[in-house]
Parts: structure tokens; sequence; C-alpha cells
């Protein structure tokens, strides 16, 4: 038995084993550190190693036993009594101890003047087992070097999966919420923020397995995971790159996104395969291939980043690639090749470097991107002022058009109700005159009739749009004193009516003259001596009925000029006309619906 003495510790350099593997026993002597998978590759099994040393090697008590590796599962005993212990020595592929270092404290008790220290380990294949350089000395100073390496190795790789995570989480958020893309730019989302978010994420996943103690997984299968995402993170970082340099549309970049492809469909056959079914060398040619693939491109990567049109941020990047690169075919070789105990990848700590360069791209393409948004928007918000400044001149503009069409609307509706109702009056009187055959009475009539037209068409210019109150109101005030003075009684039985909302001035006026025609017949025609007119409301809608006690007529001839006009002003308004007549009572009825 072998070991070296410091002053204050003793570091066992090897030891005498006794493996157990598939019911075969073997004892042996090895030197530290032991690495299970370099001696018995594809197998799981035990293994007992048993060192000795003197009290009188040792510092004063008290004391402590540092290991910074030891796994998968262990129990340390000595002088034969259990000190530690950790993880089932029976159940393969369960907790994992060798996730961090180990610092067992001594008993004063039971150490003697010849002693024997004992390390058992289950070692499951494919997972690093085995024991580490072995330090025993006083407590005090094994404690320093545990929280030294427990820094670097645990507290090392929470601050990595912690910077990886956030730096993911920032490229998917921007990814979410990126300005995105206006006028006549590519209206797609940019897959630089996507790629480099996963990328991240992959990463993070891949550190925390040397973490995570026991995995969600039964293993060997969780052991595929952070294979697999070291080369999706290999692959998301080459696609990242391309997108950065404008790669993407470059002739051969199909067959470099083919190869990761494939590269990537190997990789589940061939961790797979070797994790399982024990052939660890199928792993170690698959991160081999991947190594080389992600050499090669970083060399031409940094080559185009560094000649001449390269960029900034393309040559930060090219410098943390190649850097990257460089470090994870050392670490291929010193962790799959080499029995140390050191089983942090360097490349855990150097991707860092890495993540910084992606979230400086990203953050500068992002900043890039919404400054060209802001000025595609600023640019947009003044042709939208020049257009609004330019709608506004055209709307006063139509709106000045309107106003004179409307005034000049109004003055031919008041030139044609003359010409159809004062004129004709007038025209009939003056026909009168020169016959010399009418009555004085006649043509006093026909021109008081075209004075009470006169009148009406004047007032209907002031008629508030669907009141028929203010029609009935008008109608009253200018054709009662007719009325009374032709020997007519009047009676008027109106309620107040609401206003019917889809009328129009227009359809307003159409009533006032439907009402105005009733009245201006019981005058010339009717003979009556009373006439009712009565408004009131049924249901939904609104009635206005003229009834006089006249001589009647036939409401079926359709010769009738005034019927017709009567007719076509109701059919124009909506409105509903019915038509009563006999001897003695004569009723015209206009319904109206409100809506």
């Amino acid at each position: 038995m072998l070991h070296s003495v410091r002053a204050q510790e003793v570091r066992f350099d090897n030891a005498t084993i006794t493996t157990m593997m598939e019911g075969v026993t073997a004892r042996d002597v090895v030197t530290l550190p032991f690495r299970w998978d370099l001696q018995y590759p594809g197998h799981a099994g035990h293994a007992n190693l048993e060192f000795e040393f003197m009290k009188a090697q040792l510092p004063p008590a008290p004391w402590g036993l540092y290991l910074p590796k030891i796994g998968t599962a262990y129990v340390v005993t000595l002088n034969g009594a259990v000190i530690d212990h950790d993880g089932s020595m029976e159940q393969y592929g369960g907790e994992d101890t060798g996730k961090g270092p180990r610092l067992i404290a001594v008993p004063d008790e039971l150490v003697r003047s010849h002693n024997v220290l004992n390390i058992r380990v289950r070692a499951d294949s494919g997972r690093k087992a085995g024991v580490s350089t072995v330090v025993l000395g006083g407590w005090t100073e094994t404690q320093a070097q545990y929280w030294q390496y427990w820094r670097f190795r645990t507290l090392g790789l929470i601050a990595v999966v912690i910077f990886n995570l956030l730096i993911g989480t920032l490229c998917f958020a921007l990814w979410l919420t990126q300005p995105g893309y206006l006028g006549g730019m590519e209206e797609r989302r940019d897959p630089l923020y996507l790629l480099s978010a996963l990328a991240e994420f992959c990463w993070a996943l891949r550190v925390s397995d040397s973490l995570i103690a026991t995995p969600p997984l039964p293993w060997p299968v969780w052991g595929t995971v952070p294979v697999l995402a070291l080369g999706a993170w290999g692959c998301l970082t080459a696609l990242f790159c391309m997108e950065v340099v404008r790669w993407r549309n470059a002739r051969w970049a199909p067959a470099l996104r083919a190869w990761m492809a494939c590269l990537m469909l190997a990789g589940v056959v061939m961790v797979t395969w070797g994790l399982v079914w024990g052939v660890p060398a199928l792993v170690t040619v698959w991160y081999a291939l991947t190594g080389l693939t992600f050499l090669v491109f970083s060399m031409v990567f940094t080559k185009r980043s560094f000649g001449r049109g390269g960029t900034l941020a393309g040559r930060l990047l090219a410098g943390a690639v190649l850097l990257n690169a460089a470090v994870g075919i050392a670490d291929l070789v010193r962790l799959r090749t080499s029995a140390g105990t050191g089983d942090v990848s360097a490349l855990y700590y150097s991707s860092m470097l890495f993540g910084m360069v992606i979230g400086y791209i990203v953050i500068a393409r992002f900043r890039s991107a919404s400054a060209r948004a802001r000025e595609l928007l600023q640019t947009l918000e003044q042709r939208v002022r020049d257009k609004e400044a330019e709608l506004s001149a055209s709307y006063a503009q139509l709106t000045e058009q309107s106003k004179e069409q409307a005034r000049v609307a109004e003055r031919t509706r008041i030139l044609r109700d003359m010409h159809d109702g004062v004129g004709s009056h007038i025209s009939a009187a003056i026909r009168q005159l020169e016959g010399g055959l009418s009555p004085k009475e006649d043509v006093l009539q026909t021109l008081q009739e075209s004075m009470d037209q006169l009148k009406l068409s004047i007032d209907s210019m002031h008629l508030p749009a669907g009141d028929i109150n203010s029609v009935l109101a008008n109608v009253r005030y200018r054709m009662e004193p007719r009325l009374v003075s032709s020997g007519i009684s009047v009676a008027w039985d109106v309620d107040w009516l609401p206003l019917i909302s889809r009328w129009d001035e227009k359809a307003t006026r159409q009533l006032q003259f439907m009402v105005y025609e009733c009245i201006s017949n019981v005058l010339q025609h009717a003979q009556a001596s009373e006439i009712r007119i009565r408004a009131h409301q049924e249901a939904a809608l609104a009635v206005v009925t003229i009834i006089d006690n006249g001589r009647g007529f036939d409401v079926e001839s359709g010769g009738q000029r005034g019927l017709q006009t009567l007719r076509q002003r109701a059919q124009s308004l909506g409105a509903q006309l019915q038509l009563r007549s006999r001897p003695g009572e004569t009723s015209v009825e206009i319904a109206v619906a409100w809506g």
C-alpha cells in the first residue's frame, strides 16, 4: 500500500481492489484515481477498495476524509465500522452519488494505531463511476479543500445553468416580442432569436446533468438526454452562426443542415445503443464525429468572419466558437480516455463566453430591428398625418360642396313645389279670368289655394325630421281658418306622437302634403260641413286619419289625379294608405311604422 504524506494529510495513491462483476470476483492493485468505465467498459458491478494507514501519519484530531468523486453509490467503513454511505448498493441505475464532492467526518474513537479504510462502490455502466484521489487529514484542511472544489464543481455549474437559462429566456422573449417587419420587409419572425434560445436551453440541460443526482428518467434512458442535448446545442449554434453571417441561403447550406440532421439521428441510435447495451465506444465515436464537424465548421466560420467583409458580431462569435470547439476536443480526449477525477468539462465554463456573445448579438440585432421599426413607424405616422391633412381638406371641400348641393336641392324643391302647386293654381286662376265664365268665388278660391300651397311650402323648410306633431300643427295653423270660413267645422283629436327616426325632412314634407291634399279635396269637392282630423298610436304604428261628412266618391276609380298622388306619396314613405268613402262619410287613413 503506497500513499503520500504531507504535514496535515495522508493522500492515498493506490489501493487493493476487489471487483465483483457478473458473479466473478477478482482482486488486484489499482492506482488512483480509479475509473470503472475505463477498466470494465460496458459492464456494471461492485468494487471494494482497501487502504491502510498508521495513526502516527495523521495530524492531531479532528479528522476528515475528503473525496472529490465517489460513486455511483458507496459505503465507507473504517476498521469495520460504517462512517458514511449514500445510494443503494443493489439497485443499478438509481441515484448517482458522483455528482459532487464528499467530506466525511472520521470519529476519533475508531482510529487505531493500524487502520484499514474500505470504500465499496456500486458502479453503473456509462456513468463515470469510480473513486478519485482519497485525502485523509485534519478537519480544517480537508474542509477547506472540499469547499474549494465544491465552489468550482457545484456552485460554478449552478451559476452556468442559471446564466444559460437567463440568456435563453431573454432570447425567447425577444423572439416572442420582436417588433416585427413592416413595409417591404419579411413578415416572418427572425429565426436568430429562437435558435439562440433553443441552443441556450439545450446547453442548460446538458450542464444541469452534472448536478442531478437522481435522474428524472430511468438509467440509461436518461443518459442519452444530456448527450443528445450537447449535439443539439452544437447544431443550433452552427445554425445561429449561419444566420449571423447570412449563410442561410448559401448553396452548401442545405447539405450542412442535412448532415447535422443525420448527425442527430445517428446520435439517437449510437448513444442509446452505447449506453443501453454497454458499448461506450459508440458514444465516443459519436462525440468524435460531432466534435470534428463543429471544429471544421468553426475554422471555416472563423476564416469567413475575419476575412474581407466580416463584421464585429461575426468576429466575436467566431472567436467564441473556435475556443469552444477546441475546448470540446480537449474535453473529449481528457474525459473519455483519461482516468482523471475531474469530471467537470471545461466546456461548461468556456461556453459562458459564447453565451455572452450570443446575448450581445441578439440584443444588438433586436435594437437594430427596433430602430428600423421605429423609423418605419415614424415614416408611416408622417404619411398618415399627411393623408389625414389631405383627407381633411378634401372633406372640407366635399362638405362645402354638399352644403351647396343641399341649398341647390332645396331651391329646386321649392321651385318645383311652387311650379306644381302654386304655379298650377295661378295658371288655373288666369284661365278662369281669361275665359270670363267662372264666377268670382271660384277664381278667389283658386287663388286662395295657391296662397295656402305657397305658405305650406315655405313652412316645410323648417319641419323637424320625423315629427308628425309639427306637420299637423302647421297644417292646422294654415288650413283651419280656410275651413271655418268655408262653413266647415273642424275637430282635432291628436295625441302626442314620438319621432319617426327613419324619416328625413323630405319624408316629413311628403306627409304634410298628403294631409294638405286631403283637406284641399274636402274644400274643393266634398261639399262637407264637418271634418275630423285624428292622430294616435296603434301598437307599432302612428295613424293619421282625415274624416269628412261630404258626398263621397268612388275610391276604385283610377283616373283621379289626386288619389294617384296620395298613393305615390304613401309608397315613397313606406306608409299604409286606406281610403273609405260613401255618401255622408269619407276617411283617409295614413299608417306609418315606427321602425
